[in-house]
């Protein structure tokens, strides 16, 4: 091999290379945006669902179905990351949506407890 050809293929890898590292900062940028929007709706969720819980009306159905959507959000986001998380937040949601059924089924206990929720999002910045 000559040393034009050896050049050659040293300026074809260093091309290569910079063709394939903003690539991938490009995409841990785009994963970490995905990560905090997965986050921030799961703490949304929780904050809401907290405040609700001070001075419950459980005949407020807006508040309820605005819970469930928040939840349903959360889980949305956190499926992208996490699917068995992103499950169990979908759970929730349908809890909020109709929480009398799920208590009556006794589903109620497959329902993620709020420390609970607050121990995954922990665990997912560690992740991060």
């Amino acid at each position: 091999m000559g040393i034009s050809t050896l050049i050659s293929n040293i300026g074809s890898q260093i091309w290569a290379i910079t063709e394939v590292m903003p690539a991938i900062a490009s995409y841990r940028l785009e994963k970490k945006k995905v990560e905090n929007a997965a986050v921030a709706a799961m703490r949304k969720a929780l904050n809401r669902t907290r405040i609700f819980l001070r001075d419950p009306d459980f005949s407020d159905t807006e508040k309820l179905t605005e819970i469930s959507d928040l939840w349903n959000d959360a889980s949305e986001k956190v499926g992208i990351i996490d699917s068995r998380l992103g499950d169990i937040l979908g759970t929730k949601s349908r809890f909020w949506s109709d929480h009398e059924l799920f208590i009556a089924l006794g589903k109620d206990k497959e329902v993620i407890k709020l420390t609970d929720v607050v121990s995954e999002i922990d665990r997912l910045y560690l992740k991060m």
